[in-house]
């Protein structure tokens, strides 16, 4: 049986199902991220069908940490507002039976941030609405969330510069936050906080 009239798996077999706009230069700064994270938790803002999460998962399994993962799972404003991404996310974690080291949080920092009020992440993925409104808002977040001296992610700067204005948005708010640009792979920019762990 299939979703979406024939388009999409209801759950997908195993973990190489998985579909993503992650290529490899992509996935070379997120190990980075995870990698420089400490013994502290990881997070994720926008997780799709969750290859950013198994690799977050991967690396929270050798710290023995968990990989946060926040996201408007359904996507209500999309094209397919039924898509089953939290449960198509959950199956490639279960398939790489990494679903004890991952937690699927279903909104946006602005509706379920507040809960992380006390939690300070050691790295963050921001791959969440590739807009000019939203990027200032999740990178906000990210600078009271990510431990001082950690590194942020923000996917989404393409050479053609594909989302209008997203780009400007994420450098200008990353440089009023204190922001330095660690590396730039793929079309992932890793960006590190000030300060020391």
């Amino acid at each position: 049986m299939t979703h979406l009239l024939g388009l999409l798996p209801p759950l997908p077999r195993h973990a190489s199902d998985m579909q993503a706009l992650l290529n490899t230069q992509d996935v070379i700064a997120l190990q980075r991220v995870f990698r420089e994270a400490g013994t502290r938790d990881t997070c994720e803002l926008g997780t799709f069908y969750g290859g950013s999460a198994v690799l977050g998962a991967q690396y929270a399994l050798a710290r023995g940490t968990r990989h946060w993962c926040i996201d408007q799972f359904g996507r209500p404003d999309s094209k397919f507002p039924f898509e089953p991404s939290m449960e198509i996310a959950w199956a490639h974690l279960r398939a790489e039976d990494l679903h004890t080291y991952a937690v699927l949080v279903a909104g946006t920092t602005q509706s379920v941030g507040a809960m992380f009020a006390d939690h300070v992440f050691g790295g963050l993925f921001i791959d969440s609405a590739h807009c000019a409104e939203w990027v200032p808002l999740d990178i906000a977040w990210a600078d009271r969330a990510v431990a001082p001296g950690g590194l942020v992610a923000l996917h989404g700067f393409f050479d053609d510069n594909r989302y209008d204005g997203y780009q400007a948005a994420g450098e200008a708010a990353a440089a009023e936050h204190g922001w330095t640009q660690a590396m730039h792979s793929g079309s992932t920019r890793v960006y590190q906080r000030p300060g020391t762990a």
